[in-house]
């Protein structure tokens, strides 16, 4: 032993051992600084120590041969050692960083399915926490933590975690913990309780491994409202490091980032934030979720990350049709430059910067581009890559849509929204196969949305599959407008007109202000389109007296709503459609014409690749409703080859609407190319 250290004195072993560990850990916080600061993947650092480690054993070898001895030459011994330690070392470090994606992996590097099988250690789902002040009113502030604590985590690349979308069907504190995870693919849950009173306030987390139920971390903070973010911040770096996930130099700056100084200025955020966890369906909810956040930049107008969420709210809720007069859209504009005045590089202020691209200057790229930086800050969160997923589809990326929607999926898997639209992409790839299970899940997940129904239903008509149709309306319990309508479309379809008209008048007598995407992709009151339904309905029937007091209505409401100039294209050309559509019921065929114009001026296919079509099926159908073969057929020619157009051939077959074509010899020839001419005119 004594000769032993004699002869690694002499090689002077140590001091190259002591040489190389201070190069390599510069090395290291250089390559994480880079990697924080432009957003590289984690495999850059996994690959950076492999590279260290190689090292290592090279060195080792080099000070044993060359310590001593410095410009030996270097002997046929030495070279093979050195050449097994490169290829064995190198082989090791490829094959740890380079293997077949595992479905999770997949997912989420956004090139596979959505729900998936293994199961990652750094995943996490974090359950609603449970509120535990005495006045319950502070039930918000519960759910506010908890979806901070989400956004947190979701800055961290080397976790998946579940959005809270997908995690707030479940108790705070579930007895099923291990079949909880099962649900939502992962490996750990993040419990917590909140007790609110006056300005302090005590949180409670454990970090729980579901498989063995074994609790990995567990903390009780109590703080003052003033110091509550930094338990945020905390909380999601000890899961962090409980999971073994690296953080990048960025990361932890993002961490560490302090929304504001006032205590009340972000308890009114976080009740916005609680409030915002689903689709606007009216002008009162959207006003409930406005008002808090107008609250937050009241109490502390420097409050960068409520400004940005009261731009995006204010301008999603005016593109859906709740602000007429455009003062939300304002309000929304001047909002986004205070945050980008505040805090241009923050995330949330990119979001806005998108929803704005988006839905005002209908910048689809720009917009897309900007997402993309989010997604790189903010990796694990489900809402940046639907929006990506949104963004993707209107350029005709379809693809790269799906693969964005299949990453949200696997960050929501009990997020019925996300699954409809993943399945609204499918289909308007018509490639209905895929769409299937994510449809059904959506109406697993949220059975009264008949948006999701009426996509399977677009399945089933196309085929002209009536009796898969009857299956999949077999339910009815459900008596609302929507699922009405539906029960009504497929009675048309068989040309049973009393019934149809039945439905469409229950659905229109009960429908109020509610707007869905079968009806105008929801940009316009769906009583709109049903009314224009129930007027073709009385038509076919006979009742021609009912027929044009209804094409009449909708005629009256058309262009008293186009006299108000809405400055949302797509709300506007959805108004044309309703008016051109009756313009051809009341047999004004010129007008209804002129109509059709605006409506291909306003969406066009070239601009819009999603709503495009569906735009020019309406076109087409007023065409059509006017008896103008010369037009409608080269359009409808067009569409049964065109993603997102809903037309197909079963659609020509059935729909009553083409009637007034149905007998040209040129429609016919249509019908016969798609293999449908030799059937019956009428189911």
């Amino acid at each position: 032993m004594a000769e032993l250290l004699v002869r690694l004195r002499q090689r002077k072993l140590v001091q190259w051992v002591v040489a190389y560990a201070a190069g390599a850990w510069a090395l290291l916080q250089v390559v994480e600084m880079a990697s924080g600061s432009y957003g590289w993947p984690t495999l850059v650092m996994r690959v950076a120590f492999g590279v260290v480690a190689v090292g290592f054993l090279l060195t080792l070898l080099l000070a044993w041969y060359h310590g001593e001895r410095g410009a030996q030459k270097v002997s046929g011994a030495e070279l093979l050692l050195l050449s097994l330690v490169l290829v064995i070392g190198g082989g090791l470090v490829w094959r740890s960083n380079t293997h077949v994606p595992s479905p999770t992996e997949k997912a989420s590097e956004g090139i596979g399915t959505a729900l998936t099988r293994s199961v990652s250690d750094k995943s996490i789902a974090v359950l609603p926490f449970e509120n535990l002040s005495s006045d319950k009113d502070n039930a918000y502030f519960a759910d506010g933590i908890q979806d901070e604590i989400l956004t947190s985590l979701a800055k961290i690349g080397d976790l998946k975690v579940i959005s809270r979308t997908s995690t707030q069907r479940y108790a705070s504190r579930p007895d099923n913990i291990a079949e909880i995870a099962k649900q939502l693919d992962v490996a750990n849950i993040l419990e917590g309780s909140v007790q609110k009173a006056g300005n302090r306030v005590r949180i409670n987390v454990q970090l729980i491994r579901a498989q063995t139920d074994s609790h990995l971390w567990a903390e009780t903070y109590d703080r003052s409202l003033d110091d509550i973010f930094a338990v945020q911040s905390e909380v999601a770096q000890k899961i962090a490091g409980s999971l073994a996930a690296s953080l990048t130099h960025g990361e932890r700056e993002a961490l560490a980032l302090k929304p504001t100084d006032n205590p009340a200025a972000y308890a009114a955020y976080l009740k916005a934030r609680a409030l915002n966890t689903g689709v606007i369906v009216s002008r009162a909810q959207a006003d409930t979720i406005l008002g808090a956040y107008r609250e937050a930049v009241e109490l502390d107008p420097d409050f960068a990350l409520a400004w940005a969420e009261l731009a995006r709210e204010d301008i999603r809720t005016h593109w859906v049709g709740f602000d007429p007069g455009g003062a939300l859209r304002k309000e929304g504009e001047t909002a986004l430059a205070r945050a980008q005045q505040l805090a241009p590089d923050l995330p949330q202020t990119q979001v806005a910067q998108a929803v704005s691209l988006y839905y005002i200057q209908l910048d689809y790229a720009g917009a897309l581009n900007t997402m993309k930086a989010v997604n790189k800050a903010l990796p694990g969160y489900a809402d940046a890559w639907l929006f990506s997923g949104f963004l993707s589809r209107r350029l005709g990326l379809w693809e790269e849509s799906a693969t964005d929607l299949e990453r949200a999926r696997a960050l929501a898997p009990n997020d019925a929204a996300i699954a409809y639209h993943l399945g609204v992409t499918y289909v308007s790839m018509r490639q209905c196969d895929r769409a299937m299970p994510s449809l059904d899940a959506s109406l697993k997940l949220q059975s009264d949305n008949p948006a999701a129904l009426w996509v399977k239903l677009q399945c089933a008509w196309v085929e002209r599959d009536l009796v898969r149709a009857d299956q999949m309306l077999a339910d009815e319990s459900s008596q609302t407008p929507g699922f009405s309508a539906l029960r009504a479309e497929q009675a048309l379809f068989k040309r049973d007109y009393t019934q149809a008209s039945t439905q469409y008048r229950r659905a229109v007598d009960s429908a109020g202000d509610l707007h869905i995407d079968s009806e105008f992709n929801g940009y316009i009151p769906a009583a709109v389109g049903w009314r224009l339904q129930l007027a073709l309905s009385e038509q076919r029937a006979g009742n021609m007296t009912a027929a044009q007091t209804l094409y009449a209505q909708v005629k009256a409401h058309a262009i008293n709503e186009l006299a108000t100039k809405p400055d949302n294209p797509y709300v506007a050309a959805s108004w044309h459609a309703a008016l051109g559509i009756a313009l051809a019921g009341l047999d004004e065929r010129q007008a209804a014409t002129e109509q059709a114009g605006l409506v291909s001026s306003l969406v066009s296919e070239s601009k819009d690749a999603l709503e495009g079509p569906a735009y020019s099926d309406y076109v087409a159908r007023i065409y059509a409703l006017n008896g103008d073969a010369t037009r409608a057929i080269p359009l409808l020619r067009h569409l049964l080859h065109t993603k997102s157009s809903v037309l197909g051939p079963g659609y020509l077959q059935l729909d009553p609407a083409w009637d007034p074509i149905r007998s040209d010899p040129q429609f016919q020839a249509l019908l016969h190319s798609t293999g449908m001419g030799k059937k019956a005119t009428t189911p």
